[in-house]
């Protein structure tokens, strides 16, 4: 999808980057176009294919959570690998030993073959469990410390959360845009701080959807968790049974994820409030990225708009209930 933060590169400057890599002879360097944020390409080799990932520009104005965004990605990537049974694609190389080619962090990983989410051949119910289990593994990875590793880490999860939420009012104050819904959000964090003060500390994946778990061969293999953060696990069932939907309707998820994580999420008023932020903080990066990444109108700013009115609806449902 085009997008304003995505830094496209010539093949020359490709061409370079894996010669400064010790990786020649390329025959071809194809755009992969489905992500909204990153420049991303398909490299095949004589004998070897590969995946750059590329970040926008330093000088592209970002939101705050997504400044150093790739370098949190390859945090992640390493993460997951040492510490749960997710299959991930091995990193070959990056721009933190050596970048003098191009203005902005880069990596190259494995290319997994397969077939996203929505597309393999699986059955509702085999897709389900993929997901749960896969979201219960990541709840098994805890932290005495919330918030996003790139920007600032808090004591508990209010504090995070309400200033992840002030760091989206400022993005959009930033592009002369002001957020009333976010504001509203916000108070309600506030309302809610005795709650939100009480989630557990686990890994957050928070962006678990279709694109990013490729089914092939009997497994599968999760990419592109730059969006993870340490936080409160209720969150991640937004990618799960239909984001729109109050958590009470995702207990087949949350049966197999209580299964097999030492995290046992139960439905009752509390976990259905802090889902709601979930909601609505998803809500509100997509009011406001939109202003970022797209111009007016484009398919991605109508997309993020849709999105957005739909969570927001949801959440606020849930939170303006005594």
């Amino acid at each position: 999808m085009k997008s304003k933060t995505k830094y496209n590169l010539s093949d020359n400057q490709i061409i370079r980057i894996f010669k400064e890599n010790n990786i020649e002879n390329i025959i071809e360097i194809k755009p992969l176009n489905e992500g909204m944020f990153n420049s991303v390409y398909n490299i095949r080799t004589e004998n070897k294919e590969y995946v750059l990932k590329i970040a926008p520009k330093k000088s592209q104005k970002v939101m705050t959570y997504e400044k150093n965004m790739l370098q949190s990605e390859l945090f992640w990537y390493d993460v997951i690998y040492k510490n749960t049974n997710i299959y991930t694609p091995k990193i070959y190389f990056s721009s933190q030993k050596n970048n003098n080619i191009i203005e902005s962090d880069y990596f190259v990983m494995e290319k997994i073959n397969g077939l996203q989410r929505n597309k393999a051949k699986l059955s509702t119910k085999k897709k389900l469990e993929m997901t749960a289990k896969i979201i219960a593994e990541f709840h098994n990875v805890k932290n005495d410390k919330y918030g996003y590793i790139q920007n600032e880490l808090y004591d508990n999860w209010y504090d995070a959360l309400s200033n992840m939420i002030i760091n989206i009012i400022n993005d959009a104050k930033e592009v002369g845009k002001f957020t009333e819904k976010g504001e509203k959000l916000l108070k309600y964090a506030n309302k809610y701080k005795n709650i939100l003060k009480k989630s557990e500390c686990t890994m957050v994946n928070y962006d678990l959807w279709d694109a990013n778990m490729i089914c092939s061969d009997n497994k599968v293999t999760v990419i592109d968790p730059e969006r993870t953060f340490w936080g409160d696990p209720v969150f991640d069932f937004i990618c799960a049974e239909g984001f729109t939907k109050p958590l009470s309707t995702k207990t087949q998820t949350i049966d197999i994820h209580n299964s097999m994580s030492d995290i046992k999420i139960e439905i009752n008023r509390e976990s259905e409030i802090r889902y709601a932020f979930a909601q609505g903080y998803m809500a509100l990066i997509q009011e406001v990225e939109r202003y970022y990444r797209f111009t007016r109108l484009s398919e991605g700013w109508i997309f993020d708009k849709f999105c957005s009115d739909l969570l927001y609806k949801s959440a606020f449902k849930v939170l303006e209930n005594e």
